[in-house]
């Protein structure tokens, strides 16, 4: 079990005179300058007018080339670049985006990922459109190493506006990407930062604000998650199954933000969904790293949310080709 405990960062944004700027585009970098000019070029090629926008790289320390280097050659000045005097981890570097951030609306997009044509346009047009509005998102592509389409995210809906359920769907799994989420910074301002969980802070963020204010939505693909092949599924948070008892430790932090009549049906298919998330990430290690200890824990991490035959079933096929060495 992971233990419970308040980690809401104390950290809070700075709150500045009102700002000409109306977009910032923050982009917290570490590590990926491979995929950062992509991810650059796709924002800046969406504004004619720069008097209102302010595009930024946060650089975490990276080590792999010169990132400001890359900013300025794919920015063409139109993107700044700060760099953490050390390493501070992606949370905080979230936070410094936030603080940086001088306009209306921050739109955080991840230095791998990219936004698709007309994306800023729809975001603003949904925000515009009512005063009360906190957030806006989108439909997001999937993509690999290369930029090459992999799948679509379903959509919520078919038609565009706020949607008034989406707290309780939320509550279900975590639903939006980073990329395709816009948040206002006076949204920020009330609520605070990403609080302390290293792994589901962004499902624990869109629960907080879709409990405070209204969240809109355009079934448009207009944002582009990056998939990598060599991600993240070795990591310590995976192999330990520390990942799934951090989304155990997030549903604990969010059980205020719902009904109390809901909570716990709303949290019981939260657990089957990534009950069966853990048995296909045990899939994945076995398959991808023959790492039978990795794929044993997140079963075990499976079991811990939920026993339904569905699951059982579902495990029982991982560790059959665990047994025979099936590959």
């Amino acid at each position: 079990m992971y233990p419970v405990e308040n980690t809401i960062s104390l950290a809070i944004p700075d709150i500045r005179p009102p700002s000409p700027v109306v977009w910032s585009i923050m982009i917290p970098a570490y590590n990926c300058t491979g995929f950062l000019e992509e991810t650059i070029k796709s924002v800046v090629s969406q504004f004619s007018d720069y008097s209102a926008v302010q595009v930024e790289v946060i650089d975490d320390c990276s080590t792999d080339a010169n990132v400001e280097e890359v900013v300025g050659r794919a920015g063409k000045g139109k993107v700044s670049y700060f760099r953490q005097t050390t390493n501070v981890g992606s949370l905080r570097n979230f936070e410094t985006c936030i603080k940086r951030a001088k306009g209306k609306y921050v739109h955080l997009l991840h230095g791998d990922d990219r936004v698709k044509p007309g994306f800023y346009t729809k975001m603003e047009t949904l925000l515009n459109s009512d005063d009360k509005i906190g957030a806006a998102f989108c439909r997001t592509n999937y993509i690999n190493d290369n930029g090459e389409y992999l799948f679509t995210q379903d959509a919520e809906t078919n038609t565009e506006g706020v949607l008034n359920d989406i707290l309780l769907r939320l509550g279900e799994h975590q639903r939006i990407e980073t990329p395709s989420m816009v948040v206002r910074k006076s949204v920020y301002e009330h609520i605070g930062l990403f609080r302390d969980v290293t792994y589901g802070e962004d499902w624990d963020m869109w629960i907080r604000i879709a409990a405070s204010y209204p969240i809109a939505y355009t079934p448009d693909v207009l944002a582009e998650y990056r998939r990598q092949a060599n991600g993240s599924i070795t990591s310590q948070k995976i192999l330990t199954a520390q990942n799934i008892y951090d989304l155990e430790h997030v549903m604990q932090l969010t059980r205020q933000y719902f009904p109390e009549e809901k909570v716990n049906a709303i949290q019981r298919k939260a657990k089957l969904y990534y009950a069966a998330y853990a048995i296909r990430t045990a899939d994945k290690l076995w398959h991808s790293k023959q790492h039978v200890k990795g794929a044993l824990n997140q079963i075990k991490a499976a079991f811990h949310f939920s026993k339904s035959p569905v699951i059982i079933m579902a495990a029982a096929k991982v560790l059959v080709k665990i047994l025979i060495r099936y590959k």
